[in-house]
């Protein structure tokens, strides 16, 4: 867009030749004849409705708007020529001829008229006045003495010859006005491009989270971000001109470091990351940038990066009110999960197989201080001990064979400003049991392979379907390492002790299963009267070793025979039978002991351990059922495990 000028003058004659100028060079010219009063007003009237960037003023107008620093001004100074010009006009022998000019213009003919005097041998007189009545005295004093003819400005000439004098008015020459125009639009330009600039630097200024301050030598504020005056909790007006140590507690120690250095720092009660950058220009010191970070800002953008890299959705899904149920013993449990979570305390979850101990271990994440953080889970019992070991604490490049270039971060690392979910915590090794005891204590961890310390902030939330007192007692498991994990426990009730919940529970599961099973949802209340009806017959005094789990599988296995058992082609008796069927559960029972199991001769000790290991082995390592196989307690049986663990 062209630049748009402001051209003001007390001469008509004036303001018509700029116009014509303008015209001729296609400059964009508001050119207005005003008197020495409302000035000021049109100047401002130009820039604020007609939205000229800079205004031409000369004389006393522009002397008037030099005191307003809201108008950008350029003056316009009669130049010897054009004085010469005007006084060509007049016979300078027989005119008594006085110049006159205000005292707060600006001229540069001051010598020229020296010279002029010198060649033509005549006296030409220049008077300064302050204002107009000061120059009406003047003109009456001046007349006395003989001078008849005044050359000046419009203003100065139209009161000379309202006082009985000749006056000339002293235009600006057509080169004058060309050289004023074109460099108005020079400087328009540079003006504009300086604003762009400082458009840029402000935008960068402001979109910078962290807050910036410039201060200058002696440590005052020169500019701020609005986050800096927000730290400060000031408006920006009041803190430029401050001393920064007026806001930022021993900031004199950094200065007297001398270069870029960050430590943390009190504002307002605060922790804050304060940097301190020293400006230069030719050696000397000038100033110094200063930004600030919130210490706990840092930490979650640390935490968003990590969980970025990680790139494995690191979230807590569900949440208390997705745990279905409303019997006595699940409200009792959901109010105990409520108040743990919001401490910082070690949880230690406790229950059977299938009762939801990780759906509660995520409600509890999603109800604490850390529910922005990832939530990682991880089964212990699923990993051999080396693997779940680089699996917690990461490793190094080149640590073991097969390490990944670049190493990999640990669960705890990205964990860090979260929660880790721990299940099966009973099956973890001696060894990893003292390190994630250090874990604990020391919250940091090294990574394997690694020579370096890396602190993470993380709640531990485990889980056991074993009894971990009795696996202590045993010896099988570190009592130490028990009672940090054990800072709070929740028991989850198996679905025996919540039967009340189950038509809640089976209402959910065939909603949720609905549409894999191709059913027709506007008849899920046939359904759902028809497995309650099957529960109620044949399932009435059944305890449901298998929990939540296996009633979530009995209503699968409804759905997809659904159509069969309303139109009575399978009756009810058959798919219970077959799902409360052994067959349902691999391992068997002392019962029916009848395998043959042949062990190598040894010691005593050798093939009692060779034994123990096949029936575990056999009974898909459940626990529970190798002590009821072998009639031993559960304390005796974590002993034996434990030997047997040791001894291979």
């Amino acid at each position: 867009m062209q630049p748009r000028i402001g051209f003001l003058s007390a001469s008509s004659l004036t303001v018509e030749k700029a116009l014509s100028i303008a015209s001729e060079l296609k400059v964009d010219l508001v050119a207005k004849f005003i008197n020495f009063e409302n000035c000021y007003l049109e100047a401002l009237k130009m820039i604020q409705s007609e939205n000229a960037e800079v205004i031409i003023a000369r004389g006393r107008t522009a002397a008037r708007l030099k005191r307003s620093n809201n108008i950008p001004l350029l003056e316009l100074n009669i130049s010897a020529m054009d004085m010469l010009i005007a006084l060509e006009k007049l016979d300078l022998k027989k005119n008594k001829i006085a110049i006159v000019k205000n005292k707060l213009g600006n001229y540069n003919f001051d010598n020229f008229i020296e010279c002029l005097e010198r060649i033509f041998n005549t006296g030409i007189k220049v008077i300064d006045y302050d204002n107009t009545e000061n120059l009406i005295s003047i003109y009456k004093e001046e007349k006395n003495k003989g001078v008849n003819t005044i050359v000046g400005g419009g203003y100065e000439v139209f009161l000379a010859k309202q006082n009985g004098l000749v006056g000339l008015e002293v235009l600006p020459s057509r080169e004058t006005l060309i050289e004023i125009l074109l460099y108005a639009q020079q400087v328009v330009s540079i003006k504009r491009q300086k604003e762009e600039e400082l458009n840029w630097y402000r935008a960068l200024f402001e979109s910078i989270s962290e807050g910036v301050v410039t201060i200058n030598s002696s440590n005052v504020i020169t500019d701020l971000n609005n986050k800096a005056a927000d730290i400060f909790n000031i408006p920006k007006e009041r803190a430029k001109g401050s001393d920064i140590s007026a806001f930022v507690l021993n900031f004199e120690g950094l200065e007297k470091k001398g270069s870029m250095v960050t430590e943390v720092l009190d504002i307002n009660a605060n922790k804050y990351a304060v940097t301190y950058r020293p400006l230069e220009v030719r050696q000397e010191h000038v100033g110094a940038i200063i930004t600030m970070e919130k210490t706990v800002d840092i930490q979650k953008l640390e935490q968003k990066i990590r969980k970025k890299i990680s790139q494995k959705g690191l979230l807590a899904k569900a949440t208390l009110e997705d745990i279905v149920g409303n019997s006595a013993n699940i409200l009792k449990t959901k109010g105990k999960a409520c108040k743990y979570a919001v401490t910082e305390f070690n949880i230690l979850i406790t229950g059977e197989t299938g009762v939801g101990k990780e759906l509660f271990a995520q409600a509890i994440h999603n109800l604490s201080q850390r529910a922005q953080g990832p939530f990682v889970a991880v089964n212990c019992a699923a990993l051999p001990g080396n693997l779940l070991e680089s699996e917690l604490f990461g490793y190094e490049e080149g640590a073991f064979t097969g390490a990944k270039k670049g190493g990999k971060a640990g669960l705890f690392e990205l964990a860090h400003g979260g929660s880790i979910f721990l299940d099966e915590i009973s099956s973890m090794s001696a060894d990893l049991q003292a390190q994630l005891l250090r874990v604990i204590q020391e919250k940091e961890i090294m990574r394997i392979g690694g020579n370096s310390i890396i602190p993470v902030n993380v709640r531990i939330i485990a889980a056991t379907n074993e009894p971990l007192a009795e696996m202590v007692e045993a010896e099988s498991f570190r009592d130490d390492l028990f009672y940090r994990l054990n800072e709070l426990n929740l028991f989850i009730p198996p679905l025996r002790a919540r039967l009340e919940d189950i038509p809640a529970l089976a209402k959910f599961f065939l909603a949720q299963y609905a549409d894999e099973s191709l059913l027709e949802k506007g008849s899920m209340e046939k359904y759902f009267a028809a497995v309650m009806d099957m529960i109620n017959n044949n399932l009435k005094g059944y305890n449901w070793p298998g929990n939540i789990r296996q009633l979530q599988n009995f209503i699968k296995r409804c759905l997809v025979l659904m159509e069969e058992l309303t139109a009575g082609l399978i009756p009810q008796e058959e798919l219970i039978e077959e799902f409360i069927n052994k067959k349902e559960f691999p391992g068997k029972s002392p019962e029916n002991w009848e395998e043959q199991i042949s062990v190598n001769i040894g010691t005593l000790a050798e093939m009692e351990n060779e034994l123990i290991e096949k029936i575990y082995k056999s009974n898909s390592y459940n626990k529970n059922q190798l002590a009821k196989i072998l009639g031993v307690s559960r304390s005796t049986l974590w002993r034996k495990l434990n030997a047997l663990e040791k001894s291979s």
